[in-house]
Formats: structure tokens, sequence, C-alpha cells
């Protein structure tokens, strides 16, 4: 290729060097909508509190459906092969606890994942009085105690991979997510379900949709009380879609998620 390239400059020609695609989609839910029921406990199940009446809490991976169909909020990604964690700037993540739920912020809003580099912080913090410890599995493997509300804790992550985050505390029910080494190209879809991705390469690429599921896999329950200590959900749904791409073209997309397969 080199000495090609150097003929060609001395011929006084350029190299074509193919320009950019792009590609826009749409993520849908086909079929009948998800009834997804609220979660029923006291506040903190597991810390003594002068009221503990059960309240409703809601599932943090209920889906946002439009009226037409269109998924709000969700993962979209182009596929990089495997082991391939190139940077690219992000906006820095905080985690925000509150109202018993746990809330991921980036680039100036509440986002459904976080997406961060090897290497990156986030920052913690709980905005409500009772006791809360944020609890990390996955590619990291943490407990922060979270004492003082409004005050902000800070935790490196290093290794590539799903970070998930959950209630240490008995707030069996929240959940955040962290993608650490996430592909460059990375998106959200809108609350119409519509995304773009821009400056990918000329060619084939295979573009991935994720779904959180709503429904539970497991209860652990305290033997002696009977009391609901932890859930874990079911594992996230997952659609593929293959598109061809040509230089300096925008080429479009549908990936749709069935809810028979929920």
């Amino acid at each position: 290729m080199a000495p090609i390239l150097a003929w060609l400059l001395v011929l006084g020609q350029t190299p074509e060097v193919p320009a950019p695609a792009r590609v826009t989609g749409r993520v849908n839910w086909r079929g009948a909508l998800p009834q997804v029921q609220p979660f029923l406990a006291p506040p903190s199940p597991l810390v003594g509190q002068p009221d503990p009446a059960l309240r409703p809490w809601p599932n943090p991976h209920a889906p946002s459906i439009a009226p037409d169909g269109g998924l709000g909020g969700i993962l979209v990604w182009a596929a990089e092969p495997a082991g391939s964690f190139r940077t690219v700037l992000q906006p820095p993540v905080r985690v925000l606890v509150e109202n018993g739920q746990i809330l991921v912020e980036q680039g100036g809003g509440v986002v459904p994942v976080g997406l961060l580099n090897p290497g990156d912080a986030i920052s913690v913090e709980s905005r409500q009085a009772a006791f809360f410890t944020l609890r990390g599995r996955g590619a990291a493997f943490f407990g922060l105690p979270l004492v003082r509300a409004n005050q902000t804790v800070r935790r490196t992550l290093d290794k590539p991979g799903w970070v998930e985050l959950s209630s240490g505390t008995g707030q069996y029910w929240a959940r955040g997510w962290l993608w650490v080494g996430a592909p460059v190209h990375t998106t959200v879809t809108d609350a119409s379900g519509r995304f773009e991705l821009v400056n990918l390469k000329p060619g084939r690429h295979t573009l991935v949709a994720r779904l959180p599921d709503w429904q539970l896999a497991d209860r652990q329950r305290d033997p002696e009380t009977g009391e609901l200590l932890r859930a874990v959900y079911k594992e996230p749904g997952l659609q593929r879609v293959e598109v061809n791409l040509q230089s300096g073209q925008a080429g479009q997309c549908i990936l749709s998620f069935p809810a028979n397969e929920k």
C-alpha cells in the first residue's frame, strides 16, 4: 500500500479517502403494551424507620413506549470487534440516590446507561435522609456507604465491561447501569424511538439495541421474616440488524422488540 501511495503522490494525484457514512433508525415495540406493576415495600426495608408502611415504587426498567410504538431511552450501538476499547471523550457521570431510586446522569440529564472510558471516575451522592449503600457488580465490585445526604463520593472504574448498580440496604427494586469501554458509536433513542449514528466507516455494520427487562428472574427473601431482600432482573433483550453503508451516504434501519418475546 505504501509504494502505491508514494507513486500516486509523484503523479500529483491525491488518493481518494472514503467519506464517513451515517445511519438513522427507529426502535419499536411490537404487540400488546406491557402492564408493569410497581413494587410494594417500606422506604428502607433493612433500616429502622418511623414509618414502615408499604409504598409503591416504580419499576426502574419499565419501558417508555410512545403512542405509535416507538421505544424511548433505548441504548443503540454499532458493534466493534471483541477486545476493542477505543476511547472517546465522555461527559462526567454522576450517580444520584433519590426517592428510593438510583439515577445515572450524564451530559446534563438522566440516561439509561452511563458511558465511561476505562480509568474514568463516577461521582456518587445521596439526596435522601435514610442511609444507603450503593453496590457495584459485574466489571466492578464495590460497596459505597452513603452516610450523609448531599455528600459526594468518587469511585474510579478501570476494567472494561458492564457495571450493575443496586442497593445494599434493601431497596431491592433500584437499579442503575454503567458501561465502561462502550463502543465509540453509541447513542440513545429519543422519546419517539428514533436515533442517529454518525461518522461511521463505509461498509457493513451490526447495530445492536438493548431493552432492559422489568421482570424478575429471582427473589431472595429473609429466612426469618420472609421479607424480600434482593431481586434479580431477567437479562436485557437484545435486537440486532445488519446495515451496509456507502461512502458519504445515510442508511436507514428499524429494530423491533416483539411483545411475545418478553
